[in-house]
């Protein structure tokens, strides 16, 4: 029994050993994560100076590109209003030819039944004669 607890006592200062080299063993990766940690804020605030400073160029370039846009959507919409009128002109166009293709054959109609008519009447003054 005694070689049991002799054993056990050899056990328990080994583990403790252990305990202590992973107790270091962890305070070190920690110490490295820390200082891994420091050197990122110092990137990301690097980096965010550098994106303020870029922020006043960012916006002239941001304006442009509105700017730019709406420009194309300005020459979009005359040139669509161009066609929109140019199609209301063509289709007036259209309407007036047809009304005086219209007109003239309500002439020609006309024209045929006075002279219809001058011919029936003639004829029945002749025959009345």
């Amino acid at each position: 029994m005694r070689e049991q607890w002799q054993r056990r006592q050899r056990l328990l200062i080994r583990l403790d050993a252990a305990r202590k080299r992973l107790g270091a063993a962890a305070q070190a990766r920690l110490a490295r994560a820390v200082v891994v940690l420091k050197e990122e804020r110092d990137n990301l605030t690097r980096y965010r100076d550098e994106l303020e400073a870029l922020r006043p160029r960012a916006d002239v370039t941001a304006a442009e590109a509105v700017h730019a846009g709406v420009r194309d959507v300005a020459a979009d919409l005359r040139y669509w209003t161009i066609r929109a009128d140019v199609g209301l002109l063509d289709v007036a166009w259209a309407t007036k030819e047809a009304e005086l293709e219209l007109a003239r054959d309500l002439e020609r109609t006309r024209d045929r039944s006075v002279k219809h008519l001058d011919r029936a009447v003639n004829e029945a003054l002749e025959a009345s004669e």
